[in-house]
């Protein structure tokens, strides 16, 4: 079975919106099993591929070697006094 680009894009957004949100909130980022669960996602490699392309167009930074090494790009985060 085909996915199409419409679930594919829909996907992908929310993946993106989970990463923003849960990053804002407690002011580091998602694992990307955390992930995984929130976007109701199959497989870990599905949610690499779109943390990927969420690279590639500048809507994050992703870091190699450690765990939790995704930025995002135009946030700033600061804790609330």
């Amino acid at each position: 079975m085909v996915k199409s680009r419409k679930n594919d894009t829909s996907l992908h957004d929310k993946i993106y919106s989970y990463i923003v949100e849960y990053t804002t909130q407690h002011l580091y980022p998602p694992s990307y099993r955390e992930i995984l669960a929130a976007a109701d996602c199959r497989s870990l490699s599905t949610v690499h591929w779109h943390v990927r392309r969420l690279a590639e167009e500048g809507k994050l930074i992703i870091s190699s070697g450690e765990s939790r090494t995704i930025t995002l790009t135009g946030y700033s985060l600061v804790p609330e006094k």
